[in-house]
């Protein structure tokens, strides 16, 4: 696809699409707890099809609770860019689903701040052109996950690096012991990917894994031995985005204040 395609793809998004690629992470999280329960609700809405359906709430070798999410989502995703609307009945599900009902209240107040305050956006006509609008979005999705990762990566990258500072003693590194007792309440899929470790090497760590919590520790092993720069403080932004403030309190009242 030439630059001249890449650079319409802009006008194709619409505040619905903006508003879920900003909640992606978390979603991932909160979809994931509940990934039979939306399944089935947005299969019953039209959102996704059988087969897929079928793929998300039976047994699929090879494909973990991650990777079905975010098959899940992408699904969504690629919904909501070909039609708006479909955002509602995204936010539908979660509202129809007590543990997700806050996050739909959220998606719903963000979508309604962005309209304030973008209030000439508009979704191009082509959008709305049914030869090749498949290709379009779906090349505009694979587009958005590279900005992900180059996200992620810079996410994980300490202040220290981006500014001068006032030279100070290093942070010591986490350390296994500590973090291995964590119980977090946010996915550890979803916390890997803010703590800058590459989607595909988390998908090795959850297929050789015999469950979460070992699939958690080896996530942070990973995590220790590959980042020159981790730290209590990187781990208390990334759980903060996630927001899983019970693990955050945990980390900063007793990790942080040993160390």
């Amino acid at each position: 696809m030439e630059k001249e395609d890449a650079k319409d793809l802009g006008a194709v998004q619409s505040p619905e699409s903006t508003v879920f690629q900003q909640h992606y992470g978390t979603l991932h999280s909160v979809v994931q707890a509940s990934l039979d329960t939306i399944a089935t609700s947005l299969y019953s809405k039209g959102m996704i099809d059988f087969d897929t359906k079928g793929n998300i709430t039976g047994p699929v070798v090879g494909l973990g609770e991650a990777k079905k999410t975010h098959t899940l989502l992408s699904n969504v995703e690629l919904k909501i860019m070909a039609d708006p609307l479909a955002f509602y009945d995204f936010t539908d599900a979660l509202w129809d689903n007590l543990p997700t009902r806050s996050m739909a209240n959220t998606m719903n107040e963000d979508l309604e701040k962005h309209k304030e305050q973008h209030p000439n956006v508009q979704v191009s006509e082509m959008s709305h052109k049914e030869e090749g609008r498949r290709q379009l979005l779906t090349y505009h999705l694979g587009m958005r996950h590279k900005m992900y990762d180059e996200y992620y990566k810079r996410e994980a990258t300490p202040l220290s690096s981006q500014s001068p500072q006032v030279e100070s003693s290093p942070c010591p590194k986490p350390e296994l012991k500590d973090l291995d007792i964590l119980s977090l309440k946010c996915n550890w899929f979803s916390l890997g990917l803010q703590l800058g470790i590459d989607d595909s090497k988390l998908d090795k760590i959850e297929s050789d894994s015999k469950d979460s919590s070992v699939a958690q520790r080896k996530m942070f092993q990973h995590w220790i031995n590959t980042d020159e720069d981790a730290s209590y403080e990187k781990l208390v932004d990334a759980l903060k985005k996630l927001k899983d403030v019970q693990t955050v309190k945990y980390v900063s009242s007793n990790l942080m204040k040993q160390n």
